[in-house]
């Protein structure tokens, strides 16, 4: 029509919609992380700690068997979730500890499973085995704090968005063409 310029064709190309994987079989190497983490936990920091007074309210609020303390607003209320089916059955700190380990241990075999199709076993691995063996890690994955718990769910989060943004085919983005004015034609 008037004032328009010929377009080019677009060439197609073929887009696979499988994610592309680098390596096979990074669940084993996955898993030996996690069992490691969970091993160091259990040998190193579950022995003889007992609950700190942030764990003991949250720990207070599904617990039976005492009231429940004082919950105030910056609280993070998953954390009593996570541990209500093993402190409504027992008193023990050693099994909400333990649980929590396993727990914790299987989460990051989880976050780090969503990044299997991104990375390379060996980045994924040795990344997954970098931020196991730090202390605070360590610490945090038997206690009922939400710390760990945070940046699990960041991680896992993360990887998520960039395997969506990944899935997007790349291919060139059309702009869109601006308003014509308007002619008045009688």
């Amino acid at each position: 029509m008037y004032g328009t310029r010929p377009t080019r064709p677009v060439q197609q190309v073929p887009v696979s919609t499988r994610p592309v994987r680098w390596t096979a079989g990074p669940l084993p190497w996955l898993t030996a992380v996690a069992l490691l983490f969970a091993a160091v936990q259990l040998a190193f920091v579950v022995p003889g700690s007992g609950l700190s007074w942030d764990e003991t309210v949250y720990v207070s609020q599904v617990g039976g068997n005492a009231p429940a303390a004082y919950f105030s607003a910056p609280r993070a209320r998953g954390i009593s979730y996570l541990v209500a089916p093993v402190a409504a059955l027992t008193t023990s700190t050693t099994a909400v500890r333990t649980y929590l380990a396993l727990l914790s241990a299987a989460a990051l075999f989880g976050a780090l499973r969503i990044w299997r199709t991104v990375l390379p076993t060996p980045v994924l691995a040795g990344a997954g085995a970098l931020f196991a063996a730090l202390w605070p890690t360590l610490f945090y994955g038997p206690a009922a704090m939400p710390n760990l718990w945070c940046a699990l769910g960041s991680l896992a989060a993360t990887g998520w968005t960039v395997r969506i943004l990944r899935a997007v085919p790349p291919g060139p983005r059309r702009r869109p063409e601006p308003p014509r004015p308007w002619r008045w034609s009688p």
